[in-house]
């Protein structure tokens, strides 16, 4: 919020812009007719780019008044190295999908030609919320000028807390901040915007003063982001320097207008000093983007009969046959939202034209490895099952897995189908493919330091004009008949010094070979279970269509470990002690679940147990007819966070699908609750569990809650778990159940993080609602 500000004068922060998605959640600056600069924080990944409106020339939100100009997100950048723990690099860009009409009520503000020195006073701005210890969310654009604080100042109000990257702005003695809802804001300074609203403890509290991103130190990612992904007439110009040298071409100055006839869509290029001619012609080549395998060539027809598609309506990534019926792709390329629609094709080579080869699977099973960090992109492989083997023949072959790891200087082959963008997703017909070198780990370090983990490696030429790109991620990367890569991330498109970065297949061979037999690993000693673990590998012996499981269990005291038993669908009777396990779609019952790694199991609280919830394990299947929000409900506050559903058609009741009581009084602090959900088990990174997770946490009291949320939690939020942290829910769990001695008494709403010490989930409180609910059921 803007604490202690003023109403701004009516568009004279023409810079300002909202962003929206039904409601304001953020702000931002427009730093160019199509660009916008926000803090990374305020990305929302179930925001689809459709659905992110950039709302500029904005004074009264609630208000249309002829100023305003609403424009969808084409693209969203968040800093590569942005950290959602400790907020470093708490800065992202926005593409608009088409440029801003600029006049005084929608300007650019320039970006910083140094860094503001301590005492500058500095405008912030913004519709968050006006009151420290209340809620009161303003139509009108608010306005704030504070003065930057030293570093000294800065640190000792947070210590061990402020990097590098961190400014501070306001004043110790409080009384006039920023806050929630004016986060991705500009910090403008002398007319330079040296700040984007980033976190702070409370809002214009003594001695806590607004922690705001250094934007002169990104200065130049800013610009190279930009130009990389600017219109495709900087690319195509590299495009066609790859292709043609000076000694290949004559210069000739011209003299009059040359009329050319095109017949397809084509880049005119014109190089600043001189027009280059070859051999008296015009040359031209066909519209492309960044976004495809750079500087490569058109692969010959089934010569990589390894190369997969994976596709929902249209090809988004790649992948390798490396048996009849298992894939090797990237883990960034998994999408939990589309896992239903996905489709593998073999045998493609022309996208366009149905040529006989092509065989059309859908996975059985989607399988990311659960060391995977969607922040560094480590661990960056996944296996697909098909769900029936594939022919295999002269169109369709596997790829062997490495024997060893390949060697720098190696020459390997890079294939797929690589997008490109002209306002619209188009993607070349035909396979391409590209002969790159392994490059030492020295010259990728040197390109990317600080960037790359053992499990990476580079290939590719440090000169640029060769590369893979957006759209091939996934796919294969083959040196001397083996699969050694599999393409993952990198800076850019065949940009000088930044080589693409690879999943180093090699270090995999045993994961993946221990995931097609359907092995689990033994879990890493603790001090409990790998106790367990020996006893069991002593004592019993397993038949093949047994597993074995075991983990450590908070919802008993005591814990066995046992081998599962198959049983028939629909006999299975559940006791207390007892959880389903669907594997390979028969049901198996143990009393103790699953005892994992702990890189994929980071805390105790997420309890491995339930149902396997992937799309084919469903019981039953209900249309929705009806849905009703609590009219009262706060976009802002989240206050009423309430909504009821009804189904078409009544559920059938059994032993696996029954109501839950709603709540006959409110519960009382220490009452212990369960909460459950698929949701996010990491608190700094990104894993989405197939299985059920539960958690059992304390009611907190309301003096708890307010101290951790001062004047956010209202008369419909209660708190539920520990304040040391470490258990809780997380994104992904919104919607599901807090039951406390078997009655509904939370629905999870919001909070600070996931399992953060001091900041505890925030849930909405059922019993202060029960009435709306009956009488809605009712009516």
């Amino acid at each position: 919020k803007i604490v202690g500000g003023y109403e701004c004068r009516k568009n004279s922060v023409p810079y300002q812009v909202s962003l929206n998605a039904g409601y304001h959640f953020c702000g931002g600056s427009l730093i160019d007719n199509q660009w916008v600069v926000s803090a990374a924080h305020c990305y929302k990944s179930f925001i689809g780019y459709s659905m992110c409106i950039v709302r500029i020339g904005e004074h009264n939100i609630d208000l249309s008044e002829g100023s305003e100009q609403y424009i969808n997100a084409a693209k969203i950048i968040k800093h590569p190295r942005y950290s959602s723990r400790n907020m470093d690099n708490d800065i992202m860009l926005i593409k608009l999908s088409g440029p801003v009409s600029l006049n005084s009520y929608a300007r650019a503000v320039p970006l910083p030609s140094s860094c503001a020195g301590a005492g500058t006073m500095c405008l912030i701005s913004g519709w968050g919320n006006t009151l420290s210890n209340g809620v009161n969310y303003p139509s009108m654009l608010q306005c704030l000028n504070a003065p930057i604080l030293t570093t000294t100042q800065c640190q000792n109000a947070y210590p061990g807390m402020i990097t590098n990257n961190m400014i501070c702005i306001g004043y110790l003695e409080g009384g006039k901040d920023s806050c929630q809802g004016d986060s991705g804001g500009p910090v403008v300074c002398n007319g330079q915007l040296q700040g984007v609203v980033s976190w702070g403890y409370g809002c214009a509290d003594r001695n806590h003063p607004g922690v705001y991103t250094k934007v002169c130190n990104y200065v130049s990612w800013i610009r190279d982001t930009m130009a990389r992904l600017e219109a495709s007439v900087t690319n195509y110009l590299t495009y066609l320097n790859n292709k043609l040298s000076d000694s290949d071409c004559t210069s000739q100055k011209l003299n009059s207008t040359v009329n050319i006839h095109i017949q397809s869509q084509v880049y005119l290029t014109v190089h600043k000093q001189h027009t280059y001619l070859n051999k008296g012609k015009c040359v031209a080549g066909p519209l492309k983007n960044d976004d495809k395998i750079v500087g490569g060539y058109e692969c010959r027809k089934n010569s990589v009969p390894y190369q997969v598609s994976l596709r929902t309506f249209f090809h988004y990534c790649g992948g390798c046959l490396i048996d009849s019926q298992w894939i090797v792709s990237a883990a960034h390329c998994a999408d939990p939202h589309h896992s239903n629609s996905t489709e593998i094709q073999l045998g493609e080579y022309n996208f366009n034209e149905h040529e006989g080869s092509e065989q059309n699977f859908k996975p059985t099973k989607i399988i990311r490895h659960p060391g995977f960090n969607p922040s560094t992109l480590d661990n960056d492989i996944m296996l697909i099952k098909l769900s029936q083997p594939a022919s295999l023949n002269p169109n369709v072959r596997t790829s062997p897995l490495p024997s060893s790891c390949a060697d720098a200087g190696t020459m390997c082959l890079i294939s797929g189908w690589g997008k490109t963008v002209s306002n619209r997703d188009e993607y070349p017909s035909r396979l391409q493919c590209l002969d790159a070198p392994v490059l030492s780990a020295k010259q990728c370090n040197d390109s990317l330091p600080d960037l790359l983990t053992n499990n990476m490696f580079c290939a590719g030429y440090l000169e640029g004009g060769k590369d893979s790109c957006e759209g091939d991620s996934g796919g294969p990367v083959v040196c001397n008949g083996q699969l050694q890569g599999v393409v993952s991330w990198g800076y850019g498109c065949a940009m000088k010094n930044f080589p693409g970065v690879y999943t180093k297949v090699c270090n995999y061979v045993s994961w993946i070979r221990d995931t097609m037999n359907m092995k689990i690993p033994p879990p890493k000693k603790n001090p409990w279970c790998s106790i367990i673990w020996q006893n069991i590998q002593s004592a019993m012996s397993f038949s093949p269509s047994e597993y074995k499981f075991c983990s450590v269990f908070h919802l008993t005291d005591t814990a066995k470990c046992l081998t599962s038993n198959k049983l028939s669908v629909g006999t299975l009777k559940l006791t207390n002690s007892m959880y389903v396990k669907e594997r390979m779609n028969e049901l198996y019952s143990t009393s103790l679940h699953l005892c994992t790694h702990t890189h994929s199991l980071p805390f105790n609280d997420k309890i491995v147990g339930g149902h396997d919830c992937q799309p084919y394990s469903q019981p039953w299947q209900a249309s929705l007819k009806f849905r009703e929000r609590e009219r009262k409900r706060e976009e802002r506050t989240l206050d009423h966070d309430i909504m009821l559903l009804k189904l078409v058609h009544p559920v059938p009741v059994n032993e696996r699908v029954r109501p839950v009581s709603l709540p006959t009084g409110c519960p009382v602090a220490g009452t212990p609750c369960v909460v459950s959900g698929w949701g996010n088990i990491l608190s700094d990174g990104v894993f989405l569990p197939a299985i059920l997770q539960c958690v059992t946490i304390p009611i907190l009291s309301y003096e708890e809650c307010d101290r951790s949320y001062p004047g956010m939690i209202s008369s419909t939020m209660v708190c539920a778990g520990y304040l040391e942290g470490g258990k809780d829910a997380c994104q992904g769990d919104s919607g599901g159940p807090m039951v406390c001695n078997g009655e509904l008494h939370g629905i999870v709403s919001w909070g600070f993080g996931c399992a953060e010490p001091n900041h505890p989930g925030v849930y909405t409180k059922v019993c202060a609602l029960l009435p709306w609910i009956e009488s809605t059921i009712a009516s």
